[in-house]
């Protein structure tokens, strides 16, 4: 696994396609970290806040595929689940090789039935992850969830 992948924005979609498939989903409570420029990752958090994402803290893989979004409140250290997820090894759309893919039930609020996220291992405790609007795949956003527990 790749120990020191770049958090250059500009070359995060190259270092992704350069990691290897995942064999297995992980399970555990991931941390988000942001990647790029400091006036990119404060417009992810403004964005993500007008979307229902508002103090997004990260996501909890659970056993048989099942994931859920979690979010702090100011000031607390108590992780609130909402917004419930699927995961999949299944072919990446920016490359074909295998990737776990997350996606949204149906039901979920606008506009995250449309968002993919993508991700490889870069080391046993980091994922790195590619978002994208279904229909437009073309130009993800990049990000790194870390295990917490």
């Amino acid at each position: 696994m790749k120990n020191n992948i770049s958090t250059n924005f500009f070359t995060a979609k190259a270092d992704y396609m350069a990691l290897p498939s995942p064999q297995h989903l992980p399970v555990g409570i991931f941390e988000v970290q942001w990647i790029g420029p400091i006036w990119f990752q404060r417009l992810a958090k403004l964005g993500l806040g007008l979307f229902g994402f508002k103090n997004w803290y990260g996501k909890e893989f659970l056993e048989k595929g099942e994931a859920v979004n979690l979010f702090r409140q100011f000031g607390d250290d108590l992780l609130i689940r909402k917004y419930p997820m699927k995961t999949t090894i299944s072919p990446s759309v920016i490359d074909r090789k295998d990737c776990m893919l997350v996606s949204y039930p149906k039901n979920t609020r606008f506009p995250w039935p449309h968002i993919i996220d993508e991700f490889r291992y870069s080391d046993q405790n980091t994922l790195f992850g590619q978002s994208y609007a279904k229909f437009f795949p073309f130009f993800p956003l990049p990000f790194f969830l870390r295990q917490k527990e």
